[in-house]
């Protein structure tokens, strides 16, 4: 799913040669050591988190169905992007239960559909069939092989299977896993068996996004029904764009759940005639009812992926709450009322803390809210919000996947413009960049697209000026063209950009704050802009990578890479600070080489910094394994080094691998929360460091 830049570890190995070989002391500098006082290292946006051998404890980043087995376990498939997307937990307590892997999924190939009775689950995927034992692992029996499977159903004894390759319903005995017959079907996807055993399948629909067999954008059109020896029966063509469905076997009646405004499980009766709508689940409006976005204990549904029942009357829901990312499975009793949920944010993600208000935390898709007096690791966050809505702004750039997880878009977190709080997401590189507001009164937890500043040479600055959640206005640079990467957003709102001439990154381009427009936007202008050219004392020998801004103290800091080895990212082994960065009289003040490989990792970023954030006194440097080293802001000497270790996991190459992964808080207590991106676990990590204590 993922488009990952290309690695290259001989390139990583030839700069380790090149620093030694030409006497650079990079390779030499100062090992890591712990810094002063005291810190501990936690994360938020995944509800486990726990290295348990092959079995790695953790909500998957995207669930495509769901199944509760007769013993009370749920049963999840879909991917999570280290490889296997399947997972299950405890339907009474939503406790982590077991991992199933061993899908080939490599980088991204889910699981699609799932089934399971008390001994078995069976994972439908675009590769055949893979049962397993209950209990988690990577041993299976696999069948069906090259065939799409996109939905997976048991009932009598009997595996219901949707071969979307081959356009046919198939019957397996689930003991002997021998066919029993099949019918033809065009396009089926995921399906259920009544009491009747009719079999009730949704089909794709013809406009759909995706095809089903290609990524979760799909969506269902008409649901057909069939008897068991395939006789085509009565079809339902009332509800919008259908992706779940499943029957509670007490009342025999068909529930269906999909991507539609109306956010419910609608309920079909009559399925042994002209089945019929005879209620719903859940608040109507969904997610958005009431205060749009925000969570609660009501049953406040989003985008329907899996829904199942047990002996008891409760209802389990799996929703994405997200592009198609930020997975939960939630259960209610039969009245609505949430009894626990387990969550994923997104695998590719940053967060950071409102800087007035330090109990909240913003990402790309959601607000947290902490509880910094806990002091389990993972138990300071709780779920407060959803910000997303993809019916009121349907052009939301986070709507569309593409400009999303095709981009690798992470989210920065929130910041204050003049004292008015946004949120901003932007790609792996730095560009595009996107600023999004918040209206309470009108839109709750959501948050509003505002600004984006297009990636490449155009330099469009786009802004909603009418509120409605596109871009009206449209402005092209004027002036020579370049490419940006890094930025930085003053709480003045000016923003601060690297931008290349010539792919040289040698110039710092201005772009000053011009008010808030009617709707509350901040006002850019490309014909306002002011540029310096980075100083030679810099650029004679490195190309600037990242940049930060202290507005407070007029200081500007680079990381670059080093030009004696192509100037590329995989080479960052420098920081430097210059001072009264405004002014005529600008100066370096600092220059400090950086370690490549204090970190265990080499490859794919893991030996060099790839993020840096200011804050307090100290600068920080996130390297690829998760690490962060902290330097002084007035000397640039190393403080130490922030190293994870949280229930068995200390880090690995690739876990960072975007250049504004990292933000960084200092609280009114002194202490500093500093998140950064976990690519590996579909979470944010937390490190919490006090120097005081």
């Amino acid at each position: 799913m993922r488009n990952q830049p290309k690695q290259n570890s001989a390139a990583s190995v030839a700069t380790v040669c090149l620093f030694i070989a030409g006497g650079c002391q990079s390779a030499f500098a100062e090992e890591a050591k712990a810094p002063p006082g005291t810190y501990t290292t936690s994360w938020l946006g995944n509800s486990f988190m726990k290295v348990n051998g092959a079995q790695e404890e953790l909500v998957p980043e995207e669930l495509e169905d769901m199944a509760l087995s007769p013993s009370g376990t749920v049963f999840t498939a879909g991917y999570h992007e280290r490889a296997g997307g399947g997972a299950s937990f405890n339907g009474a307590t939503g406790a982590f239960a077991g991992r199933y892997s061993g899908f080939n999924t490599g980088f991204g190939e889910p699981s699609n559909a799932v089934a399971t009775d008390n001994n078995h689950v069976y994972f439908g995927t675009k590769n055949g069939v893979r049962r397993y034992p209950h209990g988690g692992g990577s041993v299976n029996t696999s069948f069906l092989e090259n065939h799409a499977i996109m939905g997976v159903g048991l009932k009598g004894g009997l595996l219901y299977l949707s071969d979307y390759t081959d356009n046919r319903i198939r019957v397996y005995d689930a003991a002997t896993l021998a066919e029993v017959r099949s019918w033809a079907m065009s396009k089926p996807t995921r399906l259920a068996v009544d009491n009747n055993n009719r079999v009730w399948v949704i089909q794709e629909a013809a406009n759909t996004v995706q095809p089903t067999n290609e990524g979760p954008m799909w969506f269902g059109g008409a649901i057909l029904s069939f008897s068991n020896a395939g006789v085509p029966g009565a079809t339902i063509t009332d509800f919008e764009e259908p992706m779940a469905l499943e029957v509670n076997r007490a009342t025999n009646r068909l529930y269906v759940g999909g991507l539609n405004q109306h956010s419910q499980l609608w309920v079909y009766g009559n399925l042994a005639g002209t089945p019929a709508k005879v209620g719903t689940f859940g608040q109507l409006g969904g997610i958005f009812s009431g205060t749009a976005g925000e969570f609660s204990k009501a049953a406040k549904l989003h985008w329907i992926r899996g829904i199942d029942f047990d002996n008891a009357g409760n209802v389990y829901v799996a929703c994405a709450y997200g592009t198609f990312w930020g997975q939960a499975v939630e259960k209610f009793s039969g009245a609505g009322v949430l009894a626990w949920r387990v969550f994923c944010g997104s695998s590719l993600d940053g967060g950071g803390v409102d800087p007035d208000s330090e109990t909240d935390v913003y990402t790309k898709f959601h607000h947290y809210k902490m509880n910094w007096g806990a002091t389990k690791p993972g138990g300071e966050w709780s779920l407060k919000g959803f910000t997303v809505n993809r019916f009121k702004y349907p052009n939301d750039p986070r709507v569309n996947h593409l400009t999303d997880v095709g981009s690798r878009s992470l989210g920065y977190g929130a910041v204050r413009i003049k004292g008015k709080l946004f949120m901003i997401r932007s790609q792996q590189e730095g560009y595009r960049f996107e600023i999004f507001r918040f209206n309470r009164a009108t839109d709750g937890e959501v948050a509003i697209p505002s600004v984006v500043m297009a990636s490449g040479s155009d330099h469009v600055i786009k802004r909603d000026t009418n509120g409605n959640g596109s871009f009206e206005a449209d402005e092209s640079y004027p002036g020579d063209t370049g490419y940006n990467q890094g930025w930085e957003v003053a709480p003045s709102g000016n923003i601060f950009t690297l931008v290349s001439q010539a792919h040289n990154y040698d110039k710092v381009v201005k772009y000053p704050f011009q008010g808030f427009d009617a709707v509350g936007n901040p006002i850019y202008t490309n014909t306002s802009t002011t540029s310096v050219t980075i100083p030679a004392a810099f650029t004679a020998t490195h190309r600037a990578r990242r940049l930060g801004y202290d507005e407070a103290t007029d200081r500007m800091y680079f990381l670059g890479s080093s030009l004696a080895v192509n100037g590329q990212d995989d080479n960052i082994d420098r920081v430097v600070c210059f001072s009264n960065w405004s002014l005529e009289t600008r100066q370096l003040a600092w220059d400090k080489a950086l370690p490549f490989n204090d970190t265990p990792g080499t490859g794919y970023g893991g030996g060099i910094a790839l993020s840096m954030e200011h804050s307090g006194d100290y600068v920080f440097l996130a390297y690829g394994y998760g690490h962060v080293r902290i330097l002084s802001k007035s000397t640039g000497a190393l403080v130490g080094t922030l190293t994870q270790n949280v229930n068995g996991w200390t880090g690995t190459a690739g876990q960072i691998d975007a250049s504004h992964a990292m933000t960084v808080h200092k609280r009114t207590n002194g202490e500093y929360a500093v998140l950064i991106e976990n690519a590996s676990w579909g979470n944010i990590t937390m490190y919490r460091w006090n120097p005081n204590k």
